[in-house]
């Protein structure tokens, strides 16, 4: 009995879709000569945050901070060597997950007037990302079997059943810069609300492509 004949093919998709939701990552780090002076001031920022997470009806649960950092700072004589305590640098980090994305501009523009003065991102994320990865692998998965009946009807074969499927990449990929986004009006914009409506995310793209090997029948 001959080795099956079959045919290896590969299928790959896109979908897109608006982000729901943020994760941001914020914190206050500042600077005195007296210690217990930076950690009040730092500990001041924190709360008027907090305080600005639950005007927003942000939940308790989706805003984490970090403990207090403090570290020495000093300054080194060039000529002598010798270090001399110039300060201390204090530092708290902040967590918040955003649900409603009509409430980031006025939460980042509240932020930064009350002192909050280190930010990164935020990084947009939809609450649907496990339904469209799998979305995206079952148009994968169509698309391989199009390439596979195009390929063999070309040499007067015909497709049968599936040997072996595998995924061969599966990515979530943000909007670049320079995409044009949709823009997010805060819940409380107005026209003299110092850009809190300014805060714009754009489309995030899942990939997937897979790789199929299929038998392969005569024609009849």
């Amino acid at each position: 009995m001959g080795t099956k004949r079959f045919i290896a093919v590969t299928g790959d998709a896109e979908v897109t879709t608006t982000p729901d939701r943020a994760v941001l990552a914020l914190g206050v780090e500042l600077r005195d000569t007296n210690q217990s002076d930076a950690q009040h001031n730092c500990d001041v920022v924190v709360r008027k945050f907090l305080e600005v997470c639950q005007n927003l009806e942000i939940s308790d649960a989706h805003v984490g901070t970090s403990q207090l950092y403090i570290q020495p700072e000093y300054d080194r004589n060039p000529k002598t060597g010798e270090r001399k305590m110039i300060g201390y640098l204090v530092r708290r980090s902040l967590e918040v997950k955003l649900n409603d994305l009509g409430k980031l501009g006025s939460l980042m523009e509240q932020a930064t007037a009350i002192g909050i003065n280190q930010t990164s991102g935020p990084r947009f994320e939809s609450s649907r990302k496990r339904e469209l990865q799998r979305k995206a692998l079952q148009l994968a998965a169509t698309e391989a079997r199009l390439n596979a009946v195009a390929a063999a009807a070309a040499l007067d074969t015909m497709v049968g059943g599936v040997r072996s499927i595998r995924t061969t990449n599966l990515h979530v990929h943000h909007a670049p810069r320079g995409a044009r986004p949709k823009v997010l009006r805060a819940a409380s914009a107005s026209s003299d609300n110092g850009g809190a409506d300014t805060y714009s995310v754009g489309q995030i793209r899942i990939e997937a492509e897979v790789a199929v090997e299929f038998d392969l029948t005569a024609c009849s």
